[in-house]
């Protein structure tokens, strides 16, 4: 139906739109120094940390680096235990209120205990050591978790969702 289609240059607009925001969001994503004129840049290989490149857009010579800095909030966050680091690759993660302590990397996917660090291939295997071990919850974590799904069942179904969790209303919690 043409009048549901889209203009070729609204499209493209959408698309620069879209590709703009994800690359900003990429932490390998360095835009070119010259940033008043162009806003071109180059994605950095994962083990690079700088490059000399030659900007494809406006023709300047630069050196690029990856930011290594992070913000003192960040880094109280860190030390304080709010935020840790994945102990296969080290990416920062947070972790809900309510959630048990397994959880999976958002970069190399390990499923790993926030409380012990211990990691496993699998989500199952590594909730059957937690579960022995009475590591699976932090204090107060699930009677949290429980009285948010008997209470706001839509939070709580948020709750899960939010991080990745399919919402299963047979499944019994604390097992």
């Amino acid at each position: 139906d043409p009048k549901t289609k889209l203009p070729v240059d609204d499209l493209y607009k959408l698309i620069c739109v879209y590709s703009e925001k994800q690359l900003a969001r990429n932490p390998n994503w360095i835009s070119c120094c010259n940033t008043k004129s162009c806003k071109y840049g180059v994605l950095l290989k994962l083990n690079e940390s700088e490059k000399e490149i030659v900007c494809e857009n406006c023709g300047k010579k630069q050196t690029v680096k990856k930011k290594a800095e992070f913000d003192e909030g960040f880094k109280e966050m860190l030390k304080s235990g709010k935020i840790r680091e994945c102990p296969k690759c080290k990416f920062a993660h947070m972790k809900d209120k309510g959630l048990c302590n397994v959880l999976q990397c958002g970069k190399c996917k390990m499923w790993w205990n926030w409380r012990t660090r211990e990691m496993d291939n699998t989500q199952k295997g590594l909730k059957a050591k937690a579960r022995a071990n009475k590591t699976l919850w932090e204090p107060g974590e699930l009677e949290y978790q429980m009285k948010l799904q008997r209470d706001d069942p839509a939070a709580f179904k948020h709750l899960l969702e939010s991080n990745g969790i399919k919402y299963d209303p047979n499944y019994v919690r604390g097992r």
